[in-house]
């Protein structure tokens, strides 16, 4: 329930952003916002679970980079674009 009502909120918001600015600067702003974010909670989260190493190996350093670049900011600036052309109404009954 909390999960949707911020979704909603992130996209009636998002909506209005991507009227006045670039949806690439958004998402710019989004993912640096989420680095600092996940960097300031990262030691509180190491303290409750640590992990061996945190280097990943090649194989997985190739896939983040590529779910990184097609499944999250590839789909961030495609969302962000769909809203500057359909309303925001349409859109969410697509979606469901």
């Amino acid at each position: 329930m909390i999960s949707s009502a911020f979704a909603a909120v992130y996209t009636i918001y998002n909506e209005k952003l991507v009227r006045v600015y670039d949806s690439k600067v958004i998402n710019y702003y989004q993912m640096i916002g989420g680095i600092i974010g996940l960097t300031i909670l990262m030691p509180i989260y190491l303290s409750f679970f640590p992990a061996q190493s945190l280097i990943p190996s090649r194989e997985d350093f190739f896939y983040l980079i590529l779910l990184s670049l097609f499944c999250t900011v590839g789909l961030y600036v495609l969302f962000a674009e769909s809203l500057k052309r359909f309303q925001l109404l349409r859109l969410i009954l697509v979606l469901i």
